[in-house]
This record gives structure tokens, C-alpha cells and sequence, in this order.
């Protein structure tokens, strides 16, 4: 082999060096690339996570918020079914109890009457 023929071999083995160098930097700037993007990526996966977390929290304050009210305006309906019913049974106990006064008054006029006239048949 003559000089120049080793040169052009030694320029390009150079040249071969250099272009695997240069390769394998691209490959190694294209995975930080790569790597880069997938970072992004995952921040914003964690962004959408914590959005539809605080959602998630909101509705849930919400819906508890919603139950609480429901919950009371449910126990004053039932506390003024109570106390409407308390009002009609004690009214109602009240007109057995005179029911009961005016039977016994009957049966007091009754038995006076049965007196009045035992003595009114004993008197003749």
C-alpha cells in the first residue's frame, strides 16, 4: 500500500470515529431527550392526578355538605311529625278523659234518677 492510500485509510477510519462518536452523542442526547419528555409527561399525569383529586375532595365536601343539610331539614320534619302527633294524641286524650267525665256524670244522674224514683215508689 502506498502513503496516500494509508492516509485516505487513517482520514477515514478518522472519519468513521468521528461519525460514531458523533452517533452515539446523538443517541445519548436523544435518550436525555426521550428521558426529558417522560419526565414532562409524568409531571403532567401528576397534574391531572391532583386536579381530579381536588375535585374528588370538593365533590366529596360537597356531597357531605349536601348530606348534612338533607340530614338536618329531615330531622326537623321528623321532630315536627313527632310534635304534631304528640299534639293530636294529647287532644284526643283530653276528649276520651271528658267522654269519660260525661259517662260517669251519666251514670251518676242515671243512679240518681233510679234513686229518685225507688223513693219516689217507696213514698206511695
Amino acid at each position: 500500500m502506498c502513503i496516500r492510500d494509508r492516509d485516505i485509510i487513517e482520514s477515514l477510519s478518522e472519519y468513521i470515529h468521528l461519525a460514531n462518536t458523533k452517533m452515539k452523542n446523538l443517541e445519548a442526547q436523544g435518550e436525555q431527550n426521550l428521558q426529558s419528555q417522560r419526565i414532562e409527561e409524568q409531571k403532567e399525569q401528576i397534574q391531572q392526578i391532583q386536579k381530579a383529586k381536588e375535585e374528588l375532595n370538593r365533590i366529596k365536601n360537597d356531597t357531605q355538605e349536601g348530606f348534612n343539610k338533607l340530614l338536618n331539614e329531615m330531622k326537623g320534619l321528623i321532630q315536627n311529625c313527632v310534635r304534631d302527633q304528640m299534639g293530636k294524641y294529647e287532644e284526643n286524650f283530653k276528649v276520651i278523659e271528658r267522654v269519660q267525665e260525661e259517662v260517669q256524670d251519666m251514670f251518676q244522674l242515671d243512679a240518681e234518677i233510679e234513686q229518685y224514683y225507688e223513693n219516689l215508689f217507696r213514698s206511695l
